[in-house]
């Protein structure tokens, strides 16, 4: 896989064989799809797999609100990593849209 390549206006490193990285380091292949099945669409929002599960969420319920530093792990791959953007990130981002 080649290397080279350069930014676009969104921060997205977009290579030579037309693969790209998204601004927060996850990589998608030339079909634009991310190890996970993910996506962008054409309004640059993720596009989770899970895209149903998501729907089902109540994004006004309340969160357990006691934060410990102690209890947090990093994740350990890319899966992970995709797990946590689609726990935040994306309700947020479905949240914002409402």
């Amino acid at each position: 896989m080649s290397k080279k390549g350069k930014f676009d206006e969104d921060a997205f490193y977009i290579l030579e064989d037309e693969s790209f990285f998204d601004p927060f380091g996850f990589y998608f292949n030339k079909e634009g799809l991310d190890e996970a099945g993910g996506r962008y669409d054409d309004e640059g929002y993720y596009v989770s797999p899970f895209v149903d599960e998501v729907a089902d969420i109540d994004l006004d319920a309340e969160y357990d609100d006691e934060y410990d530093p102690e209890e947090f792990e990093y994740p350990n791959d890319a899966l992970e990593r995709q797990a946590i953007i689609q726990e935040h990130v994306v309700m947020a981002q479905a949240y914002a849209r409402n």
